[in-house]
Parts: structure tokens; sequence; C-alpha cells
């Protein structure tokens, strides 16, 4: 996926679609999320943590599906859950290097995506070349999400210091059928009951025991997943 800074001039004509319409999302049984965005990801789907095999780090997600490659709140091409995650909410766009100073972050585009177009969509610049309000609002999110992911990487690695993130098979029954969902993990309760006075006052004071809170209500969804798995 090639990802291009984005210019008033080689892009001057491009327009976006609503990222709710593309056709991949039907396949994203899991979507990273950020601890600002757990709540409203939690009324929908089970919010958990998994873990890549090559590095090791945990990782925020939302699950949709109860196996790789079906999204359960996808329906008729269209986005049926109430919340659609920010990283959904930011494509085609993402933020990059630039060449010049790898510290300095570019606007990026995923040219290649379904949702540029010429025709339809918001337009990111006006005849004059400046920037619209659609192209403006949505550097903004960018920003506001690398932000956000960067606080979401502080909460992980915190819960992973106090041991906190323990490995948990969930299970679901549809039509009868068991169906398990390994690979998951959840924060263990009684270890988050018996932290000491000063590392749960830590969780309290960063803002992360309303996320903890949200992420353990929210695998009660898991029921409305095997519900939609159902058909019901």
């Amino acid at each position: 996926m090639p990802i291009i800074a984005l210019n008033n001039q080689e892009h001057a004509k491009l327009r976006v679609r609503s990222p709710g319409t593309s056709s991949q999302l039907a396949t994203l049984h899991m979507l990273p999320v950020v601890v600002h965005e757990c709540a409203h990801a939690s009324s929908d789907s089970p919010v958990v943590f998994v873990k890549n095999a090559e590095t090791g780090q945990f990782q925020l997600v939302a699950l949709y599906g109860l196996s790789p490659g079906q999204n359960l709140f996808v329906a008729d091409g269209e986005w049926r859950a109430l919340y659609l995650p920010a990283i959904i909410q930011n494509s085609p766009f993402k933020l990059i290097a630039g060449n010049d100073d790898p510290e300095r972050m570019l606007i990026g585009l995923d040219t290649d995506s379904e949702l540029v177009q010429t025709q339809q969509g918001e337009a990111l610049f006006d005849e004059q070349g400046e920037e619209t309000d659609f192209l403006v609002a949505r550097k903004k999110n960018l920003r506001d999400y690398y932000e956000h992911d960067q606080i979401t990487r502080s909460f992980i690695a915190l819960l992973s210091e106090l041991e906190l993130l323990v490995a948990r098979d969930l299970k679901v029954n549809v039509d009868g059928q068991r169906i398990a969902i390994d690979g998951l993990y959840t924060v263990h309760e009684e270890k988050l009951g018996s932290l000491s006075e000063e590392k749960f006052g830590e969780l309290r004071k960063r803002g992360f025991l309303a996320v903890i809170y949200a992420h353990l209500t929210s695998l009660n969804q898991l029921r409305r997943l095997a519900s939609l798995k159902a058909g019901n």
C-alpha cells in the first residue's frame, strides 16, 4: 500500500469518499483502538488485547468478528456499528515521516485506496490550491490520533509492567455450537484489585482505570457477536 506525501499539485483534483463504505471493512474482524475511544468502541463490541507474535508487543483492539476475514458489523457494504474506530475514520490518510527530516510528520495519502477518486467524495483542495475544511479537519484528527496512540502505548506498557495482562480463551455459543476465540488477553481483575495503593493510584491518576473498566465490561459484548453470527 503506497503512502504518498500529500501535495496540492499532484493531488489537486482528488476527492475522498466516506471510510464507512470501504469494501475492505467486511474482512477485518478486529481493529486497533486507542484509549480515548475505548468507551465508544465498547458500546458495540469487545475491546481486548492481542500480542504481536514477532515483537511480543501488546495492542488494544476492538473485536468485530469471531473468526478472521469476517466483520459481523458490515452489511451490504455499510458499517452498521454505532462507532467507527478512528484508524478507519482517518483512512486513506496517514502520518508519515519526512524524507529530509524523519522527525517531521507529513500527511500521507493511500492513492490506491478505493476511497480516493476524482468524481465522488470530498475535495482536498479548492481551485486556488488551498486546503478545504474537510482536509483541515482530517489533518487535525490525524495529529490527535498520533498523540492518543502514544498515550495508549504508555497505557499498555504500564499494564505489562504491573503484569496485569493474562491470556484468556473466550468461548461463545452460536446456535448450540461452541466457538473458542484464542490469542486474546484481558486485564486480570484479581491482580488489579491486589495492587498496592501506590500502583492503583497511578492508574487512577493517569485516567487508565476508566479504560480498564470499559475493557472489562465490554467482554459482555461477546453475546452480541454470537447473536450477529447466528443471524439474529
